[in-house]
């Protein structure tokens, strides 16, 4: 490895590297056997030199590789969680009370998927100053209060990261709405029916009948989701490049490549990185991803698009929500749209 300071000139003899010669299985297979070297890319594969377990040992004791591998995670559990959280309730609002227009207000809410989300960044951000200004507002009435107050912790540091995982959920949120829709719309409205015959209340439906439907989707979906947040740098990453301790792990380890000039280390925290990121989605199996629900249904058949009976209350709530998530949706977009006309006018 590169002792501290040192910086090896960009410049070298031999060095002939070309980054499409390292695409798919042998671009892995190579990133393996550099993990084990000692190499300094500049000098040419010539001088690669034999370093053993050393950029393994000497990854799992540094302190900056988990920290970035902290930040990571966070961003990725934070998105993740977000996304899905919202995504099911809302599919299944749309499903059971909306099915009339769960097509037409579904196709709206993936208008994000294909907006850039910098792109549509100053309604964003607008949008993220109130939520995190009222969030914050709940944090520090929390700490005030006597009692819990010591263990309620600060959320002004998280600011960044939130704001990256808000960004993220408005564009993916959409998305998968459509993928849970695709599993509940094979669900027999029969079933639900006999359900409320029987006493079920809305909760019970997607409890019970809903919710193991869906769980094979919500594995593949937030695995997804995960494994997209587990690759988001937060932060200007130019601006940060200099300070490790402030990187996550995936700009960390482009720090290690290409600042310090240290392939092997930086293959070695990669294929780190890479089992931790297989141990986490090995757990996300665990808890979702066995003992799938199967339904024999003649759902395919079924063509009734009419909606459940729930309470005036219950459809006054949805109403509202999925109101809330297509202004949050549209508005953006329409800014976007405005903007540019404005730039061409």
């Amino acid at each position: 490895g590169l002792s501290d300071g040192e910086k090896p000139s960009p410049s070298g003899e031999g060095f002939s590297v070309h980054l499409d010669e390292f695409e798919g299985p042998f671009g892995l297979l190579l990133s393996l056997i550099v993990s084990f070297m000692e190499w300094n890319p500049t000098s040419g594969l010539s001088k690669m030199r034999f370093d053993g377990l050393w950029a393994f040992e000497y990854t799992l004791k540094d302190p900056i590789f988990w920290q970035g591998w902290w930040r990571s995670l966070s961003i990725a559990l934070i998105t993740a969680i977000g996304q899905h959280l919202i995504a099911i309730p809302l599919a299944f609002g749309l499903h059971s009370a909306f099915k009339r227009v769960q097509g037409s207000v579904a196709a709206t809410l993936f208008l994000p998927f294909m907006t850039s989300s910098l792109a549509a960044g100053a309604a964003l951000g607008g949008f993220f100053a109130v939520i995190w200004g009222v969030g914050l507002g709940i944090n520090e009435l929390l700490a005030s209060i006597p009692l819990i107050g010591a263990t309620i912790p600060s959320i002004s540091s998280q600011a960044e990261v939130v704001s990256n995982a808000f960004s993220q959920l408005w564009n993916v949120t959409g998305w998968n709405v459509l993928l849970y829709l695709m599993v509940l719309n094979i669900v027999p409205r029969s079933l639900y029916e006999a359900a409320q015959l029987d006493g079920a209340n809305w909760g019970r439906l997607f409890w019970h009948i809903a919710l193991p439907v869906m769980r094979p989707m919500i594995f593949v979906a937030f695995t997804m989701s995960f494994l997209r947040g587990t690759q988001t740098s937060v932060g200007t990453w130019f601006g940060q490049i200099s300070d490790a301790r402030t990187l996550d792990l995936p700009t960390y380890i482009i720090r290690t490549a290409f600042w310090d000039f240290d392939f092997g280390l930086a293959s070695a925290q990669t294929w780190l990185f890479f089992a931790g990121i297989a141990l986490f989605v090995g757990m996300f199996y665990l808890l979702l991803g066995r003992n799938f629900t199967a339904l024999e249904t003649t759902a395919l058949s079924e063509s009734d698009t009419s909606s459940l009976r729930f309470s005036n209350t219950w459809q006054i709530v949805m109403k509202f929500v999925l109101l809330g998530g297509l202004l949050l949706t549209v508005l953006p977009v329409l800014n976007l749209l405005l903007s540019a006309t404005q730039s061409y006018s």
